[in-house]
């Protein structure tokens, strides 16, 4: 099994737990990620600093989070949400760790993710988002109570043209726009997208994250860290192993200020 081996497990401390965080060891983990995502532990990574960030957008608003405790339902605040946060900021410093020492192609491509900001959650407070539950389902149990999401836009087959409008809330003062085009094809089966800065440079760095799509709703398997400069470009190319439901899409979220979370662009390449 590509993984997490005995060595990463020595060098790598133990997951952290808590009242409302289930013990996991390294070996579930790995496993989870070997058998669910193909070995691919920056998607996972990701997931989870998707998740803290819900976390702390539910935190940061005064709200209660929905858990399951025991058998039956829980609702954390104050210094119990507190603590729960901290455990799942250690676990993801744990998984960092693990996938440094992996050693499938897959985890050598983990690099330097997005760190948690606070934004405004969507849907439930119980933290609005089935990725709640990646850490309970590699454990075999269920930590957070996970809202359903909503149904997934159907994509088109045919080749996707978008230009995305983001504020630059951080020139002084206010610029326009920047300009991002957004181009989606299929070559075969396999779904290619472009990011294109069209105008000024990002003044700081975002995030692009494509996400597998269907009627179960939408899945990420892929995130990159970028500050494009004017004029560049970020290119992903997803082979049809990674294309399960035969949809993808990718969502542009600026760090300098919240975009609601959705799909830019969207195709179908089967």
């Amino acid at each position: 099994m590509a993984g997490a081996g005995d060595a990463a497990a020595a060098q790598c401390p133990a997951f952290p737990s808590g009242p409302y965080a289930a013990p996991v060891s390294h070996d579930r983990v790995a496993g989870y990620v070997e058998t669910k995502l193909g070995g691919d532990w920056r998607a996972y990574i990701a997931q989870q600093v998707d998740r803290l960030r819900r976390l702390d957008a539910v935190r940061a608003q005064g709200k209660a989070l929905a858990v399951r405790h025991d058998g039956g339902a829980a609702r954390i605040s104050g210094p119990e949400l507190d603590h729960y946060i901290s455990v799942t900021s250690d676990r993801i410093k744990v998984l960092r760790c693990l996938a440094g020492e992996t050693t499938s192609p897959a985890a050598k491509l983990v690099a330097v993710l997005p760190k948690p900001v606070t934004s405004a959650p969507s849907g439930s407070n119980q933290a609005s988002a089935a990725d709640l539950n990646n850490f309970a389902t590699a454990a075999g149990g269920t930590e957070v109570a996970a809202a359903p999401q909503a149904p997934a836009p159907k994509a088109s087959q045919k080749p996707q043209l978008v230009h995305v409008p983001l504020r630059n809330v951080k020139a002084q003062p206010p610029a326009p726009n920047l300009d991002v085009e957004i181009t989606a094809v299929c070559k075969g089966d396999t779904t290619i997208f472009r990011v294109s800065n069209m105008g000024a440079a990002f003044p700081e760095p975002g995030s692009i994250s494509i996400y597998q799509i269907g009627a179960a709703g939408r899945k990420l398997i892929r995130t990159r860290r970028m500050q494009l400069s004017e004029g560049q470009s970020a290119t992903f190319e997803l082979k049809k192993y990674l294309n399960a439901t035969g949809q993808l899409g990718l969502f542009v979220e600026p760090s300098w200020y919240h975009r609601a979370t959705g799909l830019d662009a969207a195709i179908a390449c089967n």
